[in-house]
């Protein structure tokens, strides 16, 4: 008959017991919670004992050693957080950019799947702005400086398992005026006369 099952290794979360004396059926069990973001896997060995010829352990005799892996199945249990809370941009209007800024989400999951952004969203609507699955926000259209000066925009994001994140990023774009050369002054003195830009107030 079989009498136990021992675990050879330090401070393991598992335990083996018997449940079929005779048929040396046993289970492999947790001691405690397991956490994928702490261990992924582990390795350990294990060894069968008879019930020997007497009541004291130190009679039982032993199994060959036999090697047990086990790995830890990940399950989604962390949004992607941005590691910043905001951003800010400055563009200049006429222009359309490739890439204005680009934001950035991490997720603690141990498994590919979910720490793994898969996609980027802006969650505000009606806004000439569009975002790729790394996070480089772009532009639409064109910006106009005296249409509108600055956006607001919130962006979430996913991970693979699509959990979105827990808080989204605010993202503020700025817009800069082009200069446009001009002249100022009195009609009758070319001397006092100034060459002044538009957006000379603003730089």
């Amino acid at each position: 008959e079989i009498c136990a099952f021992k675990i050879h290794g330090q401070e393991l979360p598992f335990e083996a017991v018997v449940l079929n004396k005779t048929s040396g059926e046993g289970r492999l069990r947790a001691k405690s919670p397991i956490d994928c973001e702490l261990q992924k896997e582990y390795t350990f060995i294990i060894q069968a004992y008879d019930c020997g010829a007497g009541p004291r352990e130190t009679a039982w005799k032993k199994s060959h050693k036999a090697v047990v892996h086990i790995q830890v199945k990940d399950i989604n249990e962390f949004a992607p957080a941005f590691k910043e809370p905001a951003y800010k941009a400055v563009v200049t209007e006429g222009q359309i950019y490739d890439s204005i800024l680009q934001v950035e989400a991490v997720d603690e999951d141990c498994s590919p799947q979910y720490s793994q952004i898969c996609n980027y969203e802006i969650v505000t609507t009606d806004v000439p702005f569009a975002i790729d699955r790394n996070g480089n926000i772009r532009n639409t259209e064109k910006l106009s400086y005296d249409k509108q000066r600055q956006y607001e925009i919130l962006v979430t994001a996913y991970d693979c398992g699509q959990k979105p994140a827990a808080q989204d990023t605010l993202v503020q774009v700025d817009v800069k005026p082009v200069c446009k050369p001009g002249w100022q002054g009195p009609s009758t003195g070319l001397s006092t006369m100034q060459a002044l830009s538009k957006c000379g107030a603003e730089e």
